[in-house]
Formats: structure tokens, sequence, C-alpha cells
């Protein structure tokens, strides 16, 4: 997120990386709150859907401002980087919401129907 933000300020390039960074941040801040320290207090099913959405989606929109990347900058070098930052965001994301969704298991019971 420096790296973009440097980037911004320096070199008066507009870098989204800013913002993609930055719901990462703020994901990865609401879940952590949502899981952790939670003794007596357990979180509430739908504060887990949501985080476990929000821990998605913010890897995603990461994702998807490589995969700009790698449609705009003909550099081979900078579509590779691209491509491998891209792939493992959305792996992170995945991975990410399936660790939330076993917490809210563990804490809630047996998620059942629709999309949790």
């Amino acid at each position: 997120w420096l790296w973009a933000a440097t980037n911004c300020v320096t070199k008066r390039v507009p870098d989204l990386g800013v913002v993609s960074f930055a719901t990462v941040m703020l994901a990865a801040a609401y879940a952590l709150k949502m899981t952790s320290g939670h003794t007596s207090d357990i979180p509430k099913r739908d504060e887990m859907v949501a985080a476990r959405r929000a821990c998605f989606w913010s890897c995603a929109v990461v994702a998807v401002n490589y995969l700009l990347g790698i449609v705009l900058v003909p550099d081979v070098g900078f579509r590779v980087y691209c491509t491998i930052a891209g792939v493992a965001f959305f792996m992170w994301g995945v991975m990410w919401s399936r660790a939330v969704d076993n917490f809210t298991v563990t804490t809630h019971g047996r998620l059942t129907g629709g999309e949790p």
C-alpha cells in the first residue's frame, strides 16, 4: 500500500492499489474484530457473513486491479508479476473467507440454507 501511495505522490501517477489495498486492510480489521477476543460475546452470524464477504471481495478488488495491469501495461515482466499477484490475491480471498466461515461454523454451528 505504501508503494502505491508513494507512486501517486512522487511520480504523480495514479495507482488504484492505494484504494484496492485499503479495502483489504479494512476487511482484515473488520474480520479480526469479529473473530478475536470473543470469549463471552460471540459475534452474530450476520456479522460473520459480512466479514466473510468483505474478506473475499476486498481480495477480488485487488485481483481485478492486477488484471488491469495485465491489460494496460505492455511490459511482459510486469504482466507476469500482475498475473502471479492477481491469482495469489484471488486465492487468498477464497482461503480467507473460508477461514472466517470455519470460525462461524465453530461458533454458530453448521451453516444451512441460502448463501452464507
